[in-house]
């Protein structure tokens, strides 16, 4: 019984948050298509003109752009580059789609409609998968590499908040349930910030040797601010400081994974409490019905109760508005002709 009134509760959610779960698909296609797609299709163009410019006559003579040519001029380059700037948001948009026209389908077949939300927990999860081979695509994920012409010291941890991150807020929207939710999250945080970036030697933008590195840069003409931080009496707190600005775009995108856990567990409380009193309400009204059925059946000649009830039947379908207030009058006046 348990499991069949969770299921009952489930098929209600989806079939009630319809509108949510379809407008939830369109926001991550227009997500990816924007952001990812448009994102990469710039430095498609950006690289591609690079290329034509290196590979023309004004190259000849500058050393560094002769020894560049052999690279943009092989095959290789040209068919990588292309795969790796496109293959990922391409996959992404195809596994939205795909679940946006599955979720269409078992709406209109009239399918079991929790089998939406199961749909949707498949697509978040692959999602999940495709972003990690995303990130690892990457020859390594050092500030020298990847996102730090955008995001300076930051670099790929900003550009995850930025560019990955994102498309995993729709869980604040979507009507999944809050282990569902914190399983997506927990896989999404495992992959983006532990598995991945350990393995390309990502977290190495925090160690103190890369610190002092580019605290250098940084007060490369600010005599004072550098011999204050050099000194050995400030340099664990110049060191510390920077750490945490770092660790600030990584520990707001974990932030906001709390979050979205908080707000799901509120909902999915509320929702079910929800579905329970109207559950309890409707069984609390069939009770009631039955028993003023047999109350009048005991009051009146079967011919004369069965015409009464056919009437009432009627009614009640004309009006759907009748409470348990109205029920009650009816049988308290019943009740009295009895007497």
């Amino acid at each position: 019984k348990d499991r069949e009134l969770e299921g009952a509760y489930l098929d209600k959610l989806a079939a009630v948050s319809k509108s949510r779960v379809i407008c939830a698909y369109f926001l991550a296609l227009l997500f990816i298509i924007v952001v990812q797609l448009g994102h990469n299709v710039g430095n498609l163009i950006r690289d591609y003109k690079e290329a034509q410019i290196i590979l023309s006559e004004e190259a000849e003579g500058d050393p560094v752009l002769e020894q560049l040519v052999p690279y943009f001029s092989s095959a290789a380059y040209g068919t990588t580059f292309f795969v790796t700037t496109l293959l990922y948001p391409l996959l992404s948009i195809f596994l939205w789609t795909c679940g946006l026209a599955g979720t269409i389908i078992i709406y209109r077949r009239n399918c079991r409609a929790q089998w939406v939300l199961v749909l949707l927990e498949a697509v978040f999860l692959v999602q999940v998968v495709v972003t990690g081979c995303d990130l690892a695509s990457y020859t390594n994920a050092t500030p020298e590499s990847g996102w730090q012409s955008n995001f300076g010291s930051a670099s790929w941890v900003a550009g995850i908040g930025f560019y990955h991150f994102p498309v995993f807020l729709l869980l604040f929207y979507v009507p999944l349930q809050f282990l569902q939710t914190s399983f997506i999250l927990f896989m999404a945080m495992l992959v983006m910030l532990v598995i991945v970036p350990l393995v390309k030697n990502g977290w190495v933008i925090y160690s103190p040797e890369r610190i002092k590195e580019q605290l250098l840069v940084w007060y490369e003409n600010d005599d004072y601010d550098k011999r204050i931080c050099f000194d050995p009496n400030f340099e664990d707190l110049c060191i510390g400081a920077a750490q945490w600005n770092y660790a600030f775009p990584a520990s707001t995108i974990i932030f906001i994974g709390i979050m979205i856990v908080f707000a799901s567990f509120s909902s999915s409380v509320t929702s079910r409490r929800n579905y329970i009193t109207r559950r309890l309400v409707k069984v609390l009204m069939q009770q009631q019905k039955k028993d003023r059925e047999d109350l009048i059946l005991s009051i009146f000649p079967k011919t004369v109760a069965k015409h009464m009830l056919e009437k009432q039947t009627s009614e009640t379908a004309v009006d759907s508005t009748r409470t348990l207030r109205d029920i009650n009058a009816q049988n308290y006046t019943a009740a009295r002709m009895h007497q």
